[in-house]
């Protein structure tokens, strides 16, 4: 598992990460200074029991490699008990496999482009450009270009379960609270006809009029 570290969660958004090696945050009901010490008890909580309080400073989100079957992606994942949140990276060329999950899944483009086929049909994101997945529905996305494209994913109920992202799923709890699931979705391949696939990824993607 890789924590990200100088950049992490919030640089990924265009934004400035903490940074300064001394600034405090409240967690739960104690506040924790960004030091040594409280890096290492973070580090610890989320590996022993991939769970920390409900607050997580962006430099120590941890990130992971999600293997597609035809592309990986790098992402984070942070969950509840109703839903997750990801922001994953995909390379330029990026291209996954077709593959459905029992959840819905809301998208937002925050850098680059994007193409996502879904239900036999195609649509090109543009940073700020959404797109729902109903629960189920068969969808794949391809990076057309050479730049990187960061997409915000969340997905209800949570995709934490899932063995291509449990190994670095975060789950943000209080200590009395109980964290029992909403579902257990995973990702599940679709082996689609090359044929169809290659039909759907030449469609126009849909508009809005």
């Amino acid at each position: 598992m890789a924590v990200v570290r100088g950049g992490g969660w919030s640089d990924r958004f265009g934004q400035v990460g903490h940074g300064t090696p001394l600034a405090y945050w409240q967690i739960g009901q104690a506040n924790w200074c960004y030091g040594n010490t409280a890096v290492s008890r973070l580090q610890t909580a989320i590996q022993e029991k991939h769970t920390v309080p409900l607050f997580l400073p962006a430099e120590l989100v941890p990130t992971g490699k999600v293997d597609m079957a035809t592309s990986t992606f790098s992402t984070s994942l942070v969950h509840g008990t109703s839903a997750s949140l990801m922001l994953a990276e995909r390379p330029g060329g990026y291209h996954s496999a077709p593959h459905t999950h029992p959840c819905e899944q809301l998208n937002l483009l925050q850098r680059g482009q994007l193409d996502v086929f879904c239900e036999g049909r195609a649509y090109h994101l543009e940073p700020g450009d959404v797109l729902r997945i109903p629960p189920d529905a068969v969808h794949w996305s391809w990076n057309r270009g050479q730049e990187p494209c960061v997409l915000v994913e969340v997905h209800a109920p949570g995709l934490q379960h899932d063995p291509l992202i449990a190994d670095f799923a975060v789950g943000l709890f209080d200590e009395d609270e109980h964290a029992i699931s909403a579902g257990r979705p995973i990702n599940v391949f679709v082996d689609l006809p090359p044929e169809e696939v290659a039909r759907i990824e030449a469609l126009q993607p849909q508009t809005i009029a």
